[in-house]
């Protein structure tokens, strides 16, 4: 049985232990911690795992922002000196595991809690606050603990509010999942298969532009594939093709 340990929604330190003769004993997957923990969340967190916390980033020398680069660069290595296959932005696993084996298939999905094999179409919130997905929409459940709990204490729905996919939601979001799980993706197999305009994909033209001259992204008849060494730029790359990014105030996972 899986096995995933979870700090905060930016936290994650290993997940899946692996059968002894797949990775001697080391975890399966691991996530890159890029992000510093807050410091009201890392007081409520169990010993253990603060210990274990603190540990990766004086491993990884990662104590902010500043550090940001030098610990996508630290990561990276373990593709070459431990035998970890790279999973898009910040996950790793090893060649035989069911992710690393989606990703190979070009199956992998990625969801709120990161990169994922599993091809369910829902998910399901639980918690104050909790967002889930559904092949509709979004939907959020009330914020306010308080709140939430009265609703589930009434039988009723715990959900406040959510937002309805359109098309066009549905045809960015394809486009999005490929760049962020494959590090590239297939512009006119995409619109095709949406029945698209090949032209409306990208938003953000002057973006694409210039990491097409900075060397970060190549890209070959409408077919856009980001570079060795610049995948830490995946969410820049990605928001280029996305519509609600520019008039978005939200600052979580913001691209680099």
């Amino acid at each position: 049985m899986p096995m995933r340990l979870f700090l905060t929604a930016l936290w994650l330190i290993s997940v899946s232990p692996c059968p002894p003769l797949l990775a001697g004993g080391r975890p399966c997957r691991l996530i890159t911690p890029y992000a510093p923990l807050p410091a009201a969340v890392e007081k409520s967190i169990e010993p253990a795992w603060l210990i274990q916390r603190r540990s990766v980033s004086a491993n990884w020398n990662i104590t902010g922002k500043e550090h940001f680069f030098e610990g996508v660069s630290n990561a990276g290595r373990l593709e070459t000196r431990t035998g970890y296959v790279r999973i898009g932005l910040d996950h790793f696993a090893f060649p035989g595991d069911s992710l690393a084996i989606a990703r190979q298939d070009g199956r992998l999905k990625r969801n709120f809690q990161g990169y994922t094999d599993d091809s369910a179409d829902t998910l399901i919130g639980l918690g104050a606050s909790a967002i889930g997905r559904m092949p509709q929409g979004f939907v959020q459940n009330a914020v306010p603990t308080r709140d939430y709990l009265a609703r589930i204490a009434e039988d009723r729905f715990a959900t406040s509010k959510g937002y309805a996919f359109t098309k066009e939601d549905r045809f960015r979001a394809d486009i999005i999942e490929r760049i962020m799980c494959d590090l590239a993706v297939d512009l006119p197999l995409v619109s095709r298969l949406h029945g698209r305009d090949l032209r409306s994909a990208i938003v953000n033209h002057p973006r694409i532009e210039s990491l097409i001259a900075d060397g970060a992204v190549t890209m070959i008849d409408d077919r856009l594939s980001i570079r060795d060494g610049a995948e830490f730029l995946v969410r820049s790359v990605a928001s280029a093709f996305d519509a609600h990014f520019t008039h978005s105030a939200a600052t979580h996972s913001r691209a680099v």
